[in-house]
């Protein structure tokens, strides 16, 4: 689909593990529509994989969908993603003190961390229409 503000795509999965393949997949094309390199690509990918991965462990609606929409403009990669779970909103979450991580061998805690390492920009909503949680990034064209 087109309109005056880029080229839009979206997609809507069942919020189960077994769907993350099919997201990466719609995210890897996403990228490379947009024109991102291999490593940009890895990371939007990456990111969405990681909070697409804690919606479903923590949304406490395991019946639920997640929907991912693209949006490409000129310079710009936007995609949000939106589930109708319990809200929560990763940019108010403490950073984890990884090197303490790292020396107690416990698994997880660093999804968000990495996520806001890798994603340019990022913002969340919560309405009665849904959470959303939105990544944006730039595209770095020769």
């Amino acid at each position: 689909m087109m309109n005056s503000t880029g080229h839009i795509d979206k997609i809507s999965v069942p919020a189960r593990p077994e769907c993350l393949a099919s997201i990466r997949t719609f995210i890897e094309k996403q990228t490379t529509q947009a024109g991102l390199d291999e490593k940009q690509s890895y990371n939007v990918i990456l990111s969405c994989d990681e909070a697409c991965s804690n919606l479903m462990r923590h949304s406490l609606m395991p019946d639920m969908n997640i929907i991912l929409t693209a949006t490409h403009l000129a310079n710009i990669l936007k995609i949000e993603i939106t589930d109708h779970g319990k809200p929560f909103n990763p940019l108010t979450y403490s950073e984890t003190d990884i090197s303490e991580r790292l020396h107690s061998f416990k698994r997880g805690g660093l999804g968000i961390h990495i996520i806001k390492s890798l994603i340019d920009e990022i913002t969340y909503t919560s309405t009665t229409a849904g959470n959303t949680l939105t990544f944006i990034k730039f595209i770095n064209k020769a």
